[in-house]
């Protein structure tokens, strides 16, 4: 029997069926490229840039690496900072004598 008479034959023809998956394909796409947006603009704001291509092929483990990894950049820069904000002050301190004057 022709497939083309069958889905013409009954209620739920493979046209609608075909169809009904091409609205459902072009749903996904536009929400994956909402998604796919979102999560770039989420990795710039932390300072990681990937082509919305690149993201698209990723594997979301592969993802999340990169943002641990920049996370943990992030606070090492944030405690050599400190680190070095807090010698700076305690330099003149040790460099003062009794009466403020330096030696």
């Amino acid at each position: 029997m022709d497939m083309s008479r069958n889905g013409s034959e009954n209620g739920n023809g493979t046209a609608e069926v075909f169809e009904s998956l091409l609205d459902a394909f072009e749903k996904y796409r536009e929400l994956e490229n909402r998604a796919v947006k979102k999560i770039k603009e989420q990795l710039a704001e932390k300072g990681i840039e990937i082509p919305e291509e690149q993201i698209k092929e990723m594997d979301r483990n592969a993802i999340r690496e990169r943002l641990f990894e920049t996370r943990e950049r992030r606070i090492r820069a944030e405690q050599e900072a400190e680190k070095a904000d807090a010698e700076r002050t305690q330099e003149p301190e040790r460099k003062q004598g009794p009466g403020g004057l330096i030696r």
